[in-house]
Parts: C-alpha cells; structure tokens; sequence
C-alpha cells in the first residue's frame, strides 16, 4: 500500500501497538511490554518509511508541475503544511520511542518501571 493510504494504515498499526503498550504498562505485565514493545519496531519503521516514500512522491509531484510550467506557489504552501504534520508525526514516534526504552533499560536493570 503506498500514498496516504499506506500513511494511514501504518499510523493506524502503530496506534494499535501503542494502545497495546499503554494497557500491558497500566496492567504491570512485563511479558506483554516486552511483546508490544518488540511488535512496535517494524510498525514504526514501516511508518517511517512511508513518510519518506511520500515525501519523495510529493517532491517529485512538485518537480512535474514545475516542468510544465504550472502555477505551484498552492503546491508549495500544501506541501510546507504537509510537511509539518509529517515532522511532528515523527518526532511523536521518536519520542515515543525513547520512552519505550528507558523502560527497557528500567526492566532490564531490574529497577521497578513506571
């Protein structure tokens, strides 16, 4: 799946492992963490990925337009817009992230996680 479809379906993926992380997280239950956590790498990878694969498929959008002499200043604007939500999409993954392995590093060291 590619376009905002594939976005779509890998933000809904990576939602679901979250959610799975955040109910294994209230419950206490390592052995699920640790499942969801492992489970999430892939998901936030392919969703990272498909971020790139769009932004490639939006520049080169935006280098046909203006090979044919189309008006892009609109283009421009959308993609700028579009840019940003991408940016804060994946510094909320990245952040996330982080939070999942300190986590780690709490359970691995035998410390009590919270």
């Amino acid at each position: 799946m590619t376009g905002t479809d594939g976005l779509l379906a890998c933000i809904g993926e990576l939602e679901r492992v979250d959610e799975a992380i955040a109910e294994a997280t209230h419950r206490r239950d390592t052995p699920a963490l640790l499942e969801a956590i492992e489970a999430r790498a892939p998901v936030a990878a392919a969703l990272l990925e498909a971020i790139a694969e769009d932004d490639r498929r939006q520049q080169a959008r935006l280098g046909a337009a203006a090979a044919r002499g189309r008006e892009t200043s609109g283009l421009v604007a959308w993609l700028e817009d579009r840019d940003r939500v991408m940016e804060a999409l994946a510094g909320l993954v990245d952040a996330r992230t982080r939070e999942y392995n300190r986590i780690l590093r709490e359970i691995a060291a035998g410390r009590r996680w919270r």
